[in-house]
């Protein structure tokens, strides 16, 4: 989905949070990048697997390794989804 509307964004910028983690308990965010947005959908894609190291998740929420697969069946795939 980021790879079909990032043409449609002209700066390319991408604020990106996370939720869940133990240190926020689902009451707040935290940004991917602590300084800046994201450019681009890729830098987003790319971000997100740091963010596990930085951020300890509950093992009732660590959908991490469900969504490396979707991404890289999607990165392997020439249809969208």
């Amino acid at each position: 989905m980021g790879r079909v509307l990032e043409p449609f964004d002209d700066d390319r910028l991408l604020p990106t949070f996370g939720f869940g983690d133990i240190t926020t308990k689902g009451s707040r965010v935290f940004p991917f990048l602590q300084d800046r947005a994201c450019v681009g959908f890729d830098e987003a894609r790319i971000s997100y697997p740091y963010l596990l190291l930085l951020y300890p998740f509950p093992d009732d929420a660590r959908l991490a390794s469900y969504f490396a697969v979707c991404v890289d069946f999607q990165v392997q795939s020439t249809k969208l989804h």
